[in-house]
Formats: C-alpha cells, structure tokens, sequence
C-alpha cells in the first residue's frame, strides 16, 4: 500500500491484516519512506513473551497477526524499530548469533529492569561483565528471556557498579 496517510498507511510486509486503528502517526508501523528496520524472534509463544519483552523495551502491543505479535514504543518514548515475535516450530538451540542490548536510562538503572525482568521469567546468564568498564564505564548484565533468547541490559556510564 503506497503513500497514504496514517491510519490508512499500514507498514508494506504487514499489509491490512494487523488492525492499526489505534496507532499514532509517528508509531514506527506507519512509514512514509527511507529505510525502516525491524526486529524478529523467533520464538514458540509469542502470546507468552509479549509481557515479557514489553517490560524489557518499554513496548506495548500493537497488534497480532496469525503467527506474529507486534510491538511498538510506547507513548512518550523515544521511537524505536517496531519488534516483532515470530512463532517457529523449533526452540533455540545454542549461543544467539546476534542479540540484544537494552539501555535503561539511569533513573530506572540496571538492577531494577533486571529484577523485573527475572519476575517476569526471565534469568541472569553469569556474572554482570565488567570487560569495558575501567576503559568507557559500561558494564552489562547477560540474560535471558523465558524461551532462552539471550540479551544484554547495558549499564551506560554513570550507572552504578553492580
């Protein structure tokens, strides 16, 4: 569907088939040109992760469409590429070839969306690392969500030591 304004616009690979009534012309779904990016998981249940990573990105929901749940910035936020669980037939298996690196900002800290994040299921991989901290002050804590998918929330300088 080329051109047109919002809601009537609807992201290309989406189609109509995700209703976007709801949405706000500067939601990442509705796109006027240039390149857009898109983050896709694989999942098993995507219904299921959606608290999760909503709670990890600062997300809501925008729609659901067949084997797909998409996910936007919420309002107020600073926008985001639209991020979108996908269910496969096959859980994870092995180390993820790419990941994640949430930044929280430094009011909400480090420690705070991590224990969130293991209420709502997901798990700390190892120790927080530390690699860069003496030469740029960040560190990271390694997790993963409840299906495995591994990510990192990042602790950009001025964020506390764990």
């Amino acid at each position: 569907m080329p051109g047109g304004d919002h809601p009537a616009y609807r992201a290309s690979w989406l189609g109509s088939r995700v209703p976007t009534d709801h949405l706000r012309p500067t939601t990442p779904l509705c796109h006027r040109g240039g390149m857009r990016v898109s983050v896709v998981l694989d999942c098993l249940d995507p219904k299921a992760l959606v608290p999760f990573w909503c709670a990890a990105l600062g997300y809501e929901p925008a729609g659901s469409i067949e084997d797909f749940e998409v996910l936007v910035p919420r309002e107020g936020e600073p926008p985001g590429p639209v991020f979108i669980l996908q269910q496969v037939a096959e859980p994870k298996v092995g180390k993820n070839r790419s990941h994640l690196d949430i930044h929280p900002p430094l009011e909400r800290g480090v420690e705070s969306l991590v224990d969130e994040l293991e209420s709502r299921g997901g798990r700390r991989v190892g120790h927080p690392v530390l690699d860069l901290y003496e030469e740029l002050g960040i560190w990271w804590q390694v997790m993963a969500d409840p299906e495995g998918n591994e990510f990192d929330v990042v602790a950009d300088a001025g964020h506390p030591l764990p």
